[in-house]
């Protein structure tokens, strides 16, 4: 068992090279931990990107139940927007984890890096 004072150290291990925020949340969007900050124009707090980020991943999943028969097998999410990037993993039966890194993030780092991460909290959030 992961304990709770370790969850933003370990996000904040990738959390380099444009990286700015790395976040662990259960899939209906409560924030379980996070690390670093997101460099916008405006100020938004990480648990209201979290609740967004979960409607987003919802709606994937429901979207690709309906389109295929391989049903629920949604693994990641990488979404553009205008200050940044965002990607998102499912861990474990009931988590998501997701980071942030601005525009020059490159897509194909920011999902090797989650990933990388995934892996290492897989095991431990296999509840």
């Amino acid at each position: 068992m992961l304990k709770a004072k370790l969850i933003p150290q370990l996000l904040g291990q990738i959390n380099t090279d444009g990286l700015e925020l790395t976040f662990l949340m259960i899939e209906d969007g409560s924030l379980v931990g996070s690390a670093g900050q997101i460099k916008l124009s405006k100020t938004v707090e990480t648990k209201v990107v979290a609740a967004i980020l979960s409607n987003i991943w919802s709606d994937y999943v429901t979207v690709g139940q309906k389109m295929s028969t391989d049903t629920g097998k949604l693994s990641c999410v990488l979404l553009e927007c205008e200050e940044g990037r965002i990607a998102a993993m499912r861990v474990g039966p009931r988590y998501i984890l997701a980071a942030f890194g601005g525009v020059n993030m490159q897509p194909g780092l920011l999902k090797l890096k989650l990933d990388k991460l995934r892996l290492t909290l897989d095991g431990t959030l296999n509840i």
